[in-house]
């Protein structure tokens, strides 16, 4: 009966170990997990960032394009000439 004791107790400690080992692997994964997971969300920040940055650049592009027509489209009138 006290052998049974014993390999009972010995059973029950290596389930707690085994326990303990388990969660102190699914905590390792999940930092893991969590570190892959930022490391993404910081990646599709900064293409997003890098896309906007590109699309300002393309409507500044462009807006200078139009104000340049703007300018150059301008009717100057004729001014009447010197000295009337």
């Amino acid at each position: 009966l006290a052998e049974q004791a014993k390999i009972d107790a010995e059973v029950e400690e290596a389930r707690k170990v085994a326990e303990q080992e388990r969660l102190a692997e699914q905590a390792k994964i999940d930092a893991e997990i969590e570190k892959v997971r930022m490391m993404s969300e910081r990646e599709a920040a900064q293409k997003l960032a890098e896309e906007n940055a590109k699309l300002a650049e393309e409507e500044a592009a462009l807006a200078a394009k139009e104000a340049e027509a703007a300018a150059s489209s301008k009717d100057i009138p004729d001014l009447p000439p010197f000295g009337e």
